[in-house]
């Protein structure tokens, strides 16, 4: 396959690497430190499952529009969808996949209302990467797994065989026919975990070590799935519970993007992991009285506008 990688960061980075070493063609759109550590020594994939490698890859500033791809892993922050898609449209043809693996349960609907080709697929990455430096991306922790399923319906099939073909390539990735329902699970989980290493300075081994903060992301768990239930994703019954059993399966010194964006004075992911989902408690008048208090706090500051 021809793919194009839309948003280099650690996870755009990492999967994509996994391509390019199993042989497609990955041109990887990427900026700033990271751009010049790849241009002069190409990229370093670290992970405790196998051995380190380091791959030379094709990178750019931004797509070439001359180049219709195969498959657009599209990875970048949430807040730069509606941009990076309009970026990308002169790469696009009938017959491109535009895999988004973006925080949040909107994208997939957002990129669709943008193209006028080409399939939208979407689904959840459960994985911990990070940019350990520039040029060298580490993925740590056991939990490394990703959904995939078509934005339409009618796309299941076309879904199937990108999955067959990403899995032959490396990937630990699964079909899913209700990619909501997926995508839903993991906000239950990685929501109230962003709020809350965003508002306080504390890991994931500190949050679920004591018994006040366990039961507050517990609680905030509970509000996300009874939005993300109203709004038809089916949870399971038990979702709250196995969210709390992957906190338990996440590294002890794991945060989040959005904290380490927040601490970085940067902008961050607020609206797509917090923000929709309180918007969608009040239009069915569900009270998020935790998660709204965190958002509250959080956006009372100028600095996630940056």
């Amino acid at each position: 396959m021809n793919v194009l990688v839309m948003g280099s960061g650690a996870v755009g980075s990492y999967y994509g690497a996994i391509l390019a070493k199993s042989g497609h063609t990955v041109n990887f759109v990427v900026r700033g430190d990271h751009f010049r550590a790849i241009k002069a020594q190409g990229l370093t994939v670290e992970s405790q499952d196998a051995k380190a490698y380091t791959i030379k890859v094709n990178i750019s500033h931004k797509p070439d529009p001359t180049i219709p791809f195969d498959l657009i892993l599209f990875t970048v922050k949430a807040y730069d969808t509606h941009d990076a898609v309009k970026s990308m449209l002169g790469s696009i043809s009938d017959n491109t996949s535009i895999l988004t693996l973006q925080n949040g349960f909107e994208s997939g609907q957002e990129i669709q209302s943008l193209i006028q080709k080409g399939t939208v697929l979407e689904g959840p990455a459960y994985t911990v990467c990070t940019i350990r430096s520039p040029g060298v991306v580490q993925q740590i922790g056991n939990v490394n797994s990703l959904l995939l399923g078509p934005v339409d319906p009618k796309d299941l099939d076309k879904a199937g065989t990108l999955t067959k073909q990403l899995s032959d390539s490396g990937w630990p990735i699964e079909l899913t026919n209700f990619p909501q329902r997926e995508l839903w699970s993991k906000l239950v989980f990685l929501g109230p975990l962003a709020g809350l290493t965003s508002i306080v300075p504390l890991t994931a081994g500190e949050i679920r070590a004591n018994a006040h903060t366990l039961k507050t992301i517990e609680d905030m768990m509970g509000e996300y799935a009874a939005v993300g239930n109203v709004c038809g994703a089916n949870l399971a019954s038990d979702v709250v519970g196995q969210s709390i059993k992957t906190l338990h399966r996440y590294p002890a010194n794991g945060s989040t993007s959005m904290a380490k964006d927040w601490n970085s004075g940067k902008k961050t992911e607020i609206e797509a992991l917090l923000g929709s989902v309180i918007r969608k408690a009040k239009d069915h008048r569900i009270d998020m009285p935790i998660t709204s208090s965190i958002y509250g706090l959080l956006t009372s500051t100028a600095r996630i506008n940056k």
